[in-house]
C-alpha cells in the first residue's frame, strides 16, 4: 500500500495483511534529489478565475504561498504513531465564514483527524452530524 504517488506513510497498516509500497519522497531523499522528507500541497480554487494552479513541492514548501509569507504562520501538527495521515486538532471546519452553507464542529475540543489529498471523502462523528443536520 503506498498511496498517490507513494506518499503514503512509512508504517505497515495493522488491519491490513500489506507490505509499504515504494515511497516517493523517501526515494527522493535516499538517491539525494531532496534533502528533506516533507512534502506540501498548494490547492487553488478552481472556481477562480486566475492562472495558478493547484501542485506538490517534494522537499519543502514555498514561502511565497504561506499565507501573509510568514514562515511562522505554519502549524506543524504532530501525528499519530500509526499507518494514517492522523492528528489531533482543535476543531474543523468547512467553507466560508461567510457562507451559509458553511459550518464547523469541535471548537474547543481535540477532533481526531485523517488528512487525505486522495480523496474528497469527508466523514464526522455522527454526534456533530447530527449537531449540524
Amino acid at each position: 500500500m503506498d498511496g498517490i504517488l507513494g506518499l503514503a506513510r512509512d508504517k505497515p497498516n495493522p488491519k491490513l495483511n500489506m507490505a509499504v509500497g515504494p515511497l516517493i519522497v523517501k526515494k527522493l531523499t535516499e538517491n539525494n534529489y531532496a534533502q528533506f522528507d516533507v512534502f506540501a500541497f498548494y490547492l487553488t480554487d478552481p472556481s477562480s478565475m486566475n492562472d495558478n494552479i493547484s501542485w506538490v513541492d517534494f522537499n519543502g514548501f514555498k514561502q511565497e504561498h504561506i499565507k501573509n509569507g510568514d514562515e511562522k504562520g505554519i502549524v506543524w501538527l504532530s501525528l499519530e504513531d500509526n499507518f494514517f495521515w492522523q492528528s489531533n486538532c482543535q476543531g474543523v471546519s468547512f467553507g466560508y465564514p461567510t457562507v451559509e452553507n458553511s459550518f464547523n464542529f469541535g471548537a474547543g475540543t481535540t477532533v481526531l483527524s485523517v488528512f487525505d489529498t486522495g480523496t474528497s471523502f469527508t466523514m464526522i462523528p455522527k454526534y456533530y452530524f447530527e449537531m449540524y443536520m
